[in-house]
């Protein structure tokens, strides 16, 4: 439970402003990020449909053609417009 000390003050046309501390309001946003976390979960969990993508990136290609860029492997078979200009 969040503990809140909100201040009520009226602005120039009368309507009702809550003002927290800062501390507060990061304190909401991040309950409200973890919300929708657990609601995309949930819904995630309820349209699973038991399909998992492999880890390795190279068993899920059809295309066997790779460039080498130090470390990291792209797919020739992948458009160029998908890398980063530099990298190209």
């Amino acid at each position: 439970m969040i503990t809140l000390n909100p201040q009520y003050i009226k602005d120039t046309a009368g309507n009702n402003l809550v003002v927290l501390l800062q501390k507060e309001f990061d304190k909401i946003i991040e309950e409200l990020e973890d919300l929708e976390d657990i609601r995309l979960y949930d819904e995630a969990k309820k349209n699973d449909t038991g399909e998992r993508v492999p880890m390795d990136p190279h068993s899920s290609l059809k295309c066997n053609r790779w460039r080498s860029f130090t470390t990291i492997y792209f797919p020739r078979c992948l458009p160029p417009q998908t890398f980063p200009r530099a990298i190209l």
